[in-house]
């Protein structure tokens, strides 16, 4: 029995911070449980790691108070395990069209994060979804998004993932959708500008909606919103 994957994200509000949203209804039919997920993996290279000997680089904690990178790492060694960049230019591993060159660590036994990007856009903060993926291939969300105001490409960002999705509290973070909450120019059928998540939003939406009332799932939506790929999936 074929089974298809939907997970629905209720985005209550998006800001600098860790936004509220309500997550995740999964959607039924005669057939099981229905579950779709549109992801585009990001490109990476090899880069080598940081030795930290560049004193302006910074690390902004979960408070937003900065301290230099050789300050950080005495108090918190897992950021030297890490690739970053000393100088803002060079030495980003990864790279996808909608966020630019970055590099992001995950330490896994603190469910958490730090983002550095070459050239942020100040005119939105990126959001970071946890996600746990499947032996084929599809991903879900395990939790709340987390976002962060990013303004330097000097200064690396801490990002705390929650795993409190209703089921998926034990489950393992082995990757993250990554957006900026801006808006962005959608074709048929949304005709016109939305905000990123909230276009993901409709997608999701659109596709519970289809199957509520037939076998067949309406994926015009996330088609759109796939194409124009404004987001990466970025497996840890």
């Amino acid at each position: 029995m074929v089974k298809y994957l939907i997970y629905l994200i209720f985005i209550l509000s998006i800001s600098c911070t860790r936004p509220s949203t309500r997550v995740y209804e999964s959607a039924k039919n005669n057939t099981g449980q229905v579950e779709i997920i549109y992801t585009t993996e990001s490109s990476s290279s090899t880069g080598e790691n940081s030795d930290g000997n560049d004193s302006n680089l910074t690390v902004q904690d979960e408070s937003g108070q900065m301290s230099a990178f050789e300050e950080s790492i005495s108090q918190n060694p897992d950021l030297i395990n890490c690739n970053w960049s000393t100088d803002g230019t060079s030495n980003f591993v990864y790279s996808h069209s909608s966020i630019g060159e970055y590099n992001l660590c995950f330490i896994s036994n603190k469910n958490k994060a730090y983002i550095q990007l070459k050239s942020p856009k100040t005119s939105g903060s990126i959001c970071l979804f946890p996600t746990t993926h499947y032996d084929n291939g599809g991903s879900t969300y395990v939790g709340d998004a987390s976002c962060q105001n990013v303004s330097s490409s000097m200064t690396i960002y801490p990002i705390q993932f929650y795993k409190n999705r209703t089921g998926y509290e034990s489950t393992t973070i082995t990757g993250s959708m990554i957006m900026y909450d801006i808006s962005h120019s959608y074709g048929y059928p949304y005709y016109g500008h939305y905000k990123i998540p909230d276009a993901y939003v409709i997608c999701m939406q659109a596709l519970y909606t289809s199957l509520l009332y037939s076998n067949n799932a309406d994926t015009t939506w996330c088609d759109t919103f796939a194409a124009e790929a404004q987001y990466v999936y970025h497996s840890f």
